[in-house]
């Protein structure tokens, strides 16, 4: 919706002219960003989770099997930057894409940490597997923590764009009634 008023702003008594203020409502639609960004991204960081089921002496496999899913990260990331606008601050999509690739990298971390232990510290299996254990339950609450947040912050920026809406229609309303006491106010603080 575009509402427009003409004023007089910044004139004075040997300067006169008009203005025309020019407001406009510009909403993104979310659900396809959520849908065909977001989401898919959420899914490939919960696939990171799967390499902690490969066995903890195979550390070059589980290695390989997590870079490979950190580079698709990459690579989804860099072709889904078209739907994202081109903004020099972060949006609350490029923030979530960031952690979920940040869980992927604290795995390969747990990874090289099981793989030290295994071939350096010659730690015993039952370690292994218990290190294994709390290495994937700190991942897969990480992984949920940043879901969690984003679905929390998410409510919270579509609440806040619809008091936004809501308020401009109020005052688009507010201008366009020409007998209205408020407009009056409205049109004196303009001037």
């Amino acid at each position: 919706r575009l509402r427009s008023n003409v004023t007089t702003v910044g004139a004075s008594s040997a300067r006169r002219f008009p203005a025309v203020h020019l407001s406009a409502n510009v909403q993104r639609k979310s659900q396809f960003l959520l849908i065909n960004a977001a989401m898919p991204c959420s899914w490939i960081a919960f696939l990171s989770l799967t390499t902690f089921f490969v066995p903890v002496e195979d550390t070059a496999d589980r290695l390989e099997l997590t870079i490979t899913i950190l580079l698709t990260t990459v690579a989804f990331r860099f072709t889904t930057n078209s739907y994202l606008p081109m903004i020099s601050y972060m949006t609350l999509i490029d923030k979530f894409t960031l952690l979920c690739t940040l869980v992927i990298v604290i795995c390969c971390f747990c990874h090289t940490i099981l793989g030290m232990l295994t071939y350096w510290a010659e730690a015993s299996p039952e370690l292994l597997d218990s290190v294994n254990k709390i290495f994937l339950a700190c991942i897969a609450l990480i992984w949920g923590a940043v879901q969690v947040w984003f679905f929390c912050e998410q409510r919270v920026a579509s609440n806040r764009n619809f008091e936004l809406h809501e308020k401009f229609n109020e005052d688009a309303s507010v201008a366009s009634d020409p007998h209205s006491a408020a407009r009056k106010k409205f049109m004196q603080r303009a001037a």
